[in-house]
């Protein structure tokens, strides 16, 4: 942040300042570069950004891989080049960001985990075994992989780890898919009109009965979710009773 920048020689080392740049800061600093106000479709296409930049540490690491000669291994040889087509986005479509979101994963996500998996060549040997064992091909699109699964709900998400539409998941494993766990939770969009009017529009990752399994509401929000969609916010007493389920109170309940 230029002249605004800390300097870790003013603090001492256990405050744990984070000496690495995010993908995520390096992408809303390009997003938002040049721009003098921000409109709210300015503001979603931010929040809902996929890509990685590339000057972050998931950039570098494929491009430490694609340094590397493959020609000795034709399937290996084959993942280069796909490998080397991949626009850096996340979209569901995307045919490219699995292979290389899992060869990056254990990398990037590391600071979290403590586990920053193998070298480079090893690590993409490893998403090339793996794709090749759960689909039979290296070019499954990325939303048939990276899922938001709640009870019976499964569906495909956008995003993946350290991009600004944040979905980490649990990581690989034998079910073949990468199952959202951490990043984009609860979201709130509110606006004041010139009148000072406020509206706000929310949504849950999963829908507000959070533990209750047997109720509607344990993963109704779900599907707008991964929509990128949401839905509009109670503020009103009426359109709070008029929607209600059932309005109770202790020693007495109206169904």
């Amino acid at each position: 942040d230029g002249p605004d920048n800390l300097y870790a020689d003013d603090f001492s080392e256990t405050l744990g300042l984070q000496l690495n740049q995010t993908n995520r800061a390096l992408r809303i600093e390009e997003v938002s570069y040049g721009l003098k106000t921000i409109t709210r479709q300015n503001l979603l296409d931010m929040k809902f950004d996929t890509a990685y930049s590339r000057a972050s540490e998931a950039a570098e690491f494929i491009r430490t891989v694609l340094q590397m000669d493959w020609s000795h291994d034709p399937l290996m040889a084959e993942a280069a080049v796909h490998l080397a087509g991949w626009d850096y986005h996340t979209d569901i479509e995307n045919r490219h960001a699995a292979l290389a979101v899992i060869t990056v994963l254990r990398h990037i996500t590391g600071r979290f985990t403590g586990d920053y998996g193998p070298d480079p060549e090893a690590a993409f040997r490893q998403a090339v075994d793996w794709l090749m064992d759960h689909y039979g091909r290296i070019d499954p699109a990325w939303g048939e992989v990276n899922r938001l699964v709640r009870g019976r709900f499964d569906a495909p998400v956008s995003g993946a780890p350290d991009v600004l539409r944040a979905i980490y998941p649990l990581g690989l494993n034998e079910t073949g898919k990468l199952t959202a766990n951490a990043g984009d939770t609860w979201m709130a969009l509110i606006e004041w009109d010139e009148a000072g009017r406020i509206s706000a529009e929310l949504v849950h990752q999963y829908g507000s009965a959070t533990l209750d399994e047997g109720s509607p509401h344990y993963s109704d929000q779900a599907s707008l979710f991964v929509r990128e969609g949401w839905r509009k916010a109670l503020l009103e007493r009426d359109e709070i009773t008029d929607r209600a389920g059932r309005i109770y109170q202790l020693g007495y309940r109206k169904e």
